[in-house]
């Protein structure tokens, strides 16, 4: 005849502390954890990058080597109005040249194998994107900014362009005087377009007459968008004010 063990209740409460201790879960590594790999979303969030608008306004050039001469007019021939009898006056015309040197826009970027194979996204695409966004910023900042040092010579900076010198350079404040005398200083025979950067956009749209009107509306629609008959860009050139 058998007898029935006492229950001993400090052991029960042992099998169960020790079963919790063996139960895996996903944020241990070593309990599991590896088992559960991270989600990693389809999308990248990437940075927003403004990029300059002045590029679309250059005159693209094919260059058959590194550097090349450009022959320039110096001068023109100057005529005169002469009598009868007199004999003419001789001119002749001036030509120069200047050279250019198209120098190398690169840069390099290391990866591994594994990165290329073993990533979920397009690493090939991905760089290669980026690549050419950091070249489309640096040749808009340089377009506008460049010192000329084996890289283009900035329209701002030349001291081959000449500069108007307008109310806002002293005073800081932005008006439609100061678009005026920059169209007053524009040749017959360029392409001219305004470009201001957000600030100065900002500043145009907030300027009004004496009954509180805007004196600027941009145009809607399939219009073109122009101050006084000249293009402006709705791109904004930044450029970290």
């Amino acid at each position: 005849m058998s007898r029935e063990r006492p229950v001993n209740y400090e052991d029960l409460a042992e099998q169960l502390v020790d079963t919790r201790k063996k139960a895996m879960a996903a944020g241990v590594a070593t309990s599991g954890g590896y088992l559960v790999p991270p989600i990693t979303d389809g999308v990248i969030r990437k940075k927003v990058i403004e990029l300059s608008p002045v590029r679309a306004f250059a005159t693209p050039r094919t260059l058959p080597s590194k550097t090349m001469s450009i022959p320039t007019q110096k001068a023109l021939l100057d005529s005169y109005f002469e009598g009868e009898a007199e004999a003419a006056v001789e001119s002749e015309s001036q030509y120069g040249e200047e050279t250019v040197t198209a120098w190398r826009h690169a840069v390099k970027v290391r990866m591994t194998y594994d990165q290329l194979i073993m990533s979920p996204f397009n690493m090939e695409m991905e760089i290669s994107s980026d690549v050419g966004k950091s070249f489309a910023k640096k040749e808009g900042y340089m377009f506008l900014k460049g010192d000329g040092n084996k890289k283009p010579a900035g329209c701002l900076v030349d001291p081959r362009v000449v500069a108007a010198a307008t109310q806002s350079k002293t005073t800081g404040i932005v008006t439609f005087d100061d678009i005026a005398q920059l169209i007053g200083t524009m040749k017959a025979g360029y392409n001219p377009a305004l470009f201001f950067g957000r600030g100065t956009f900002a500043q145009l749209i907030q300027l009004k007459d004496s009954q509180n009107r805007p004196l600027w509306t941009p145009v809607a629609g399939d219009k073109p968008a122009t101050i006084w008959d000249h293009p402006y860009t709705a791109s904004f050139i930044d450029m970290d004010q």
